[in-house]
């Protein structure tokens, strides 16, 4: 039996939580969603690639659309491989909008529950701007991967971004946070 996707769509990204972020001008917190975005499903994967469009290509972005590809592929080296992303998005997550997504991070499962970030990125636009309209996007993904590992492991240059987020410093470079509950 033949079923009409359209009438009928599989459910793709997975809410996860709602996290506090920042938007600035009023300073007021707003909750934005975080979502798992579903690799197998060819439309979560094109929404990757427009984020990486969108927010100019060769960033963290690229390589984590390239991350979602190549899960989709199912290549064994990103079996382990779970993409998020941040959004002012708050319903309808089986179509991703693109154009509302604040954050994207890759992060590869390890064993006990832990995991690698490999990649994190915030909207340029609310990095690199003087007046930016959002603020804590990062915070905000960190917080919520926080809920769902019990460690997680990073290496990156960004050290004060790091410790203020909670992660100890155990080699230059290398970060590390464990949940003590």
């Amino acid at each position: 039996m033949i079923i009409n996707s359209l009438k009928y769509p599989n459910f793709t990204s997975n809410f996860i939580n709602r996290t506090q972020i920042i938007k600035t001008g009023n300073g007021i917190p707003i909750d934005a969603s975080f979502i798992e975005i579903d690799s197998s499903n060819y439309n979560d994967v094109k929404a990757m690639e427009a984020v990486d469009k969108l927010w100019g290509g060769n960033t963290f972005a690229t390589n984590i659309y390239q991350a979602a590809r190549a899960k989709r592929n199912k290549s064994v080296y990103y079996a382990q491989s779970h993409i998020y992303a941040l959004t002012l998005q708050d319903k309808d997550f089986d179509k991703i909008e693109p154009g509302q997504i604040l954050g994207v991070a890759h992060i590869n499962k390890k064993a006990n529950n832990a995991g690698y970030l490999e990649n994190i990125q915030s909207k340029p636009d609310c990095v690199y701007s003087i007046n930016p309209e959002y603020k804590y996007i990062g915070s905000g993904i960190l917080n919520s991967l926080k809920k769902l590992y019990n460690e997680i492991s990073l290496t990156s240059s960004n050290r004060k971004f790091y410790v203020k987020n909670g992660f100890k410093e155990i080699t230059k470079n290398h970060y590390v946070w464990k949940n003590n509950n």
